[in-house]
């Protein structure tokens, strides 16, 4: 059993030395049970030099470099599961660092839920001033369950916190949605959906490293984040559409869709007042698709909010965009 850890690089200079050697020292295992496969996104600074270096120093170690034309996170993500030969494969943000036991723990749990689609994990996430040790709802760990038990636990979709089956990404056609923000959320709310074994464990593999000035943090990106976020409601609903599923799956693929829906509204308040009709047009053009789905989840007062978002978006975007503030300062500020 092998696991395929994928690096996109594209100017994270200052991290990815730590980033790559922490992939690269993983204790208890044989060098046979992973491989590095790092993506040149065309960065535009040292990180590639940095990382050639590193291999060349560790040349026991089977590390790939592909080098690709920019494309961003998404394509450079796609390009490196091309590349791939291991049974699982795992998306590591170049910028972070996983734990030196972590390829161990998840050889152990492959044995455990024998051929699993998808492996979640816990991860912490290291702002400037403090640490936040994240979790995973107690219901999930140590079994293996279908996807849909998973998307209606919990709505923390981070890939880096989760380990893929390759030959599953590659029987359901998953790909990254290139182009966009927020694409784990997209890309794992469709491969929920087609998860017949999900096996969750408690152990924390991955340290999320949370800075000021990043995409996530930066209110300049909300034109984008809004437009990602349309885009993101679309793509999810059309790969729902004519599937048959149960009625309770979905409502929780409803919920999901609306929780999208809610962010949309709630971002109407923040972007430039003249730039507000052009989104809000294209927000009720998607009113046929999402005019059933709002009321129509597992969470009844997500379906209020949804009942509300129908009779006047406006009404509750001010609303919205406070209590979202208001739970993200509260994270970061400890």
């Amino acid at each position: 059993m092998k696991i395929s850890m994928i690096l996109p690089v594209y100017g994270v200079e200052r991290y990815i030395e730590k980033c790559l050697l922490s992939c690269i020292h993983q204790i208890d295992v044989c060098k046979e049970d992973y491989e590095i496969i790092i993506v040149d996104d065309e960065s535009p600074d040292s990180s590639i030099d940095i990382a050639q270096r590193i291999a060349a120093e560790h040349a026991n170690i089977s590390i790939k470099f592909v080098h690709r034309p920019n494309g961003g996170l998404s394509a450079a993500r796609n390009t490196g599961f091309e590349h791939a030969d291991g049974d699982y494969v795992w998306f590591i943000d170049s910028d972070d660092y996983i734990e030196p036991d972590s390829i161990f723990i998840l050889l152990r749990a492959i044995k455990t839920c024998h051929q699993a689609d998808i492996i979640s994990f816990t991860h912490k996430t290291i702002f400037e001033t403090h640490t936040v040790d994240n979790s995973l709802p107690h219901e999930l760990i140590g079994h293996c369950t279908n996807g849909y038990e998973l998307l209606r636990l919990t709505n923390f979709y981070s890939a880096c916190s989760r380990i893929y089956r390759q030959s599953f990404l590659k029987s359901h056609k998953l790909r990254f949605h290139e182009g966009i923000l927020w694409e784990d959320g997209e890309f794992n709310i469709r491969a929920f959906g087609e998860t017949e074994r999900h096996f969750c464990i408690s152990d924390s593999l991955y340290n999320y490293i949370r800075r000021s000035g990043s995409i996530s943090c930066s209110p300049t990106n909300i034109i984008r984040t809004i437009d990602s976020n349309l885009i993101r409601f679309k793509t999810i609903y059309d790969w729902y559409e004519h599937k048959t599923i149960s009625k309770h799956n979905r409502k929780i693929i409803n919920l999901r869709l609306t929780e999208i829906i809610m962010l949309c509204v709630a971002e109407l308040s923040e972007i430039p007042s003249d730039l507000r009709p052009e989104f809000r047009e294209r927000l009720a053009s998607l009113r046929k698709d999402y005019r059933n789905i709002l009321t129509n989840g597992t969470d009844w007062k997500k379906n209020l909010v949804g009942a509300t978002i129908l009779i006047s978006p406006l009404l509750v975007s001010r609303i919205l965009a406070f209590l979202y503030k208001y739970t993200i300062k509260k994270t970061v500020d400890g």
